[in-house]
């Protein structure tokens, strides 16, 4: 779906739920989940094949920014917020072992100087089949490390049985084709 195809659906499936827009567009919270439903909708119609749908997906669990709004305040319309920031760094941390790479998926799709998943890995297991599989999927995705951009995969112990066992964190700097080992960075 390109641009002129996701507007024409829009405009076509918010005539199809007017009154309901109508009726919520004076409440706030009411007319975001109402648009919402209709940006839905419009994604849906035009696709031919199955797409999944989320709503507000990419939450990120800690982000950095530096902000930039003073200046191009002066030259906002009057009234108008002047947003402008940067985003630095995009970090997630995922509890479970087995779900991480939704994580490295996610922020495949961020624009950042840093991003940063922290994962866990069982005990006892090496590291090596997963940060092998996290780089075919950032190759499939067509990641590309650009040389202002670093991705760093943190991976830790899960299911420790003691807590000598607890984190044993290394970290693996993503070179644009595979998650390295930065081992002197353990020294």
């Amino acid at each position: 779906m390109n641009a002129q195809e996701f507007f024409k659906s829009f405009l076509e499936a918010l005539e199809t739920r007017r009154d309901e827009c109508v009726r919520d567009y004076r409440n706030s919270e009411a007319f975001t989940k109402t648009i919402s439903s209709v940006i839905e909708d419009s994604l849906k119609a035009r696709e031919a094949e199955e797409i999944g749908i989320s709503r507000e997906y990419y939450r990120i669990d800690v982000v950095s920014w530096r902000g930039r709004s003073e200046e191009i305040k002066e030259k906002a319309p009057y009234g108008f917020r002047p947003y402008l920031w940067d985003l630095e760094a995009a970090v997630e941390h995922e509890n479970h072992d087995e779900h991480w790479m939704d994580e490295v998926v996610k922020l495949a799709h961020i624009n950042c100087p840093l991003r940063v998943v922290i994962g866990y890995v069982p005990v006892g297991k090496e590291h090596g089949e997963y940060t092998d599989f996290a780089s075919l999927t950032l190759r499939m995705l067509r990641c590309e490390q650009r040389p202002d951009s670093e991705y760093l995969l943190i991976l830790g112990n899960s299911k420790p049985a003691t807590e000598k066992d607890y984190f044993h964190y290394q970290p693996y700097l993503f070179d644009g084709n595979a998650f390295e080992l930065q081992a002197d960075w353990l020294a």
